[in-house]
């Protein structure tokens, strides 16, 4: 027995006439008697009485229409419920992200988002940017919220970078430190500085090498790691090594031992959004959020393959 079936029980228990019925179901009156006959055969029972001038629903039939009214109405809110998802107004959105929310108001965004959209859980994952990557291409998140372009990726997948903000690279040196009182600087006027050497997954490891080469320089790097921004800003207090750092990760945070330099030319990076164009159902919840985001924001939705 299939949902069709139901249908045409039903429509003839509604208008007791195979006519009306069939109209409904844009069927001919024979169709929806051969339907009726099938149903009864396959039941074994007989749900109508028909006379050529009325139908009449007997107690088996009565007994049907009460269960096929329960299906229907259970098939009309699953269908509801998966149009839902299906519109990405229901379900979980996964967001690999560095840490670096607060500091680029992302975090006002997020909330707005879950404001408008008040059934979609927000799941964060957050990393390095290059150990996010490979987490965007096996689908384990959604979006990724990031400042650097990939390095290499699988020829099969595709990618769409969205620009959220820009920011500026500043130099930070201990207070100690000669150039310490200068407003800004050449970058190769610290080629022979010690700079922080970031972890390989960090976007600020790759960030520092390439503004280097920039300057005509290979920055000699620390022989020991450092995996955070307050840790590294330590080392600097100490007159350890120097480095560089985007202005916004580093302007809410207060240490007496440091000062800031800005670099002449100025080094920029941009926070992407990034999405794998290439997966496959298209995620409609991560596009509702695009979509919140850019629109609300008025940030233009123009994504670089």
């Amino acid at each position: 027995m299939d949902f069709y079936q139901l249908k045409c029980v039903l429509a003839v228990a509604k208008y007791r006439n195979f006519n009306k019925a069939s109209s409904e179901l844009c069927a001919t009156p024979s169709t929806l008697s051969q339907q009726i006959k099938r149903t009864e055969e396959e039941l074994n029972v007989q749900l109508f009485k028909r006379t050529t001038r009325s139908v009449k629903i007997l107690p088996a039939g009565m007994d049907f229409i009460s269960y096929a009214n329960r299906i229907m109405s259970d098939v009309f809110h699953l269908e509801k419920t998966m149009q839902k998802y299906a519109k990405g107004t229901v379900g979980t959105l996964v967001i690999g992200c560095m840490p670096i929310l607060r500091e680029y108001g992302i975090i006002h965004w997020i909330r707005s988002f879950v404001s408008e959209y008040p059934f979609v859980a927000v799941e964060f994952r957050e990393d390095n940017c290059y150990n996010l990557y490979p987490l965007l291409y096996n689908n384990e998140i959604d979006l990724a919220l990031l400042t650097a372009p990939a390095n290499l990726k699988p020829e099969d997948i595709h990618l769409k970078s969205y620009p959220l903000a820009r920011d500026e690279f500043v130099l930070i040196v201990s207070k100690q430190h000669p150039l310490a009182k200068r407003r800004s600087i050449q970058l190769n006027e610290v080629a022979g500085e010690s700079f922080i050497r970031f972890p390989r997954s960090s976007s600020l490891l790759k960030k520092t090498a390439d503004a280097c080469f920039q300057a005509g320089f290979s920055p000699r790097l620390t022989n020991f790691e450092v995996g955070s921004i307050n840790t590294a800003l330590g080392f600097v207090a100490e007159n350890a090594a120097v480095t560089l750092l985007p202005w916004n990760l580093i302007t809410g945070i207060q240490l007496a031992d440091i000062a800031y330099i800005h670099v002449v030319p100025k080094i920029t990076h941009t926070v992407l959004m990034v999405s794998n164009s290439a997966r496959r159902p298209e995620n409609s919840i991560a596009n509702n959020f695009k979509k919140h985001i850019f629109n609300k924001y008025n940030l233009p939705l123009c994504a670089n393959p």
